[in-house]
């Protein structure tokens, strides 16, 4: 996969062959891109329920939802810093949600398959930001490299270690 843009589509990954072989992806799909998958090591993703992209989707969210991932596909392709090696991919996850047992889930475990296909579409990555569909970057000047360089420092709270960590994940870190 060369350079990905908006009207690109992300090629199938086989998660079968990957390390998330045993996440259940059916439901979610990767619809579109902006950056090179080559040169990534950072990879913005996001996505909705609603498909923002098809010209017969008449709900009112579905353009809010598309002119934020239009915002943050600009920003990848144009953003001196971003442009470099980040990539941005939009999910969709197809509703109702099932599991593979054929049981209704909430759209919102979706995120979970998402994350295994986006992390087996770009192996090259490093870090992996996932943000939710009307979400806008304040800073575009920093990578999610950087964001997680920054975010990783220990310096908050009363058991501060005042050092810069390696965790493998980080969620809602506290301001």
């Amino acid at each position: 996969m060369h350079q990905v843009t908006r009207t690109q589509t992300i090629p199938k990954t086989h998660p079968e062959n990957a390390p998330f072989a045993r996440i259940f992806t059916t439901g979610v799909t990767l619809s579109h891109g902006a950056g090179d998958s080559k040169t990534c090591v950072d990879v913005i993703y996001t996505g909705h329920t609603q498909d923002p992209f098809d010209p017969t989707t008449e709900e009112r969210s579905s353009d809010m939802i598309n002119r934020g991932w239009e915002s943050l596909a600009y920003l990848v392709r144009t953003s001196p810093e971003l442009k470099r090696n980040t990539c941005a991919v939009f999910f969709i996850i197809h509703s109702p949600l099932r599991h593979k047992n054929g049981n209704e889930m909430h759209p919102v475990l979706g995120r979970v398959p998402a994350t295994a296909l986006v992390m087996t579409a770009f192996p090259n990555a490093d870090v992996f930001l996932y943000m939710d569909s009307d979400a806008l970057l304040s800073f575009p000047d920093k990578t999610p490299t950087m964001m997680y360089i920054e975010l990783a420092y220990d310096g908050y709270g009363n058991d501060a270690t005042f050092q810069h960590l390696k965790p493998d994940l980080i969620v809602n870190k506290p301001l």
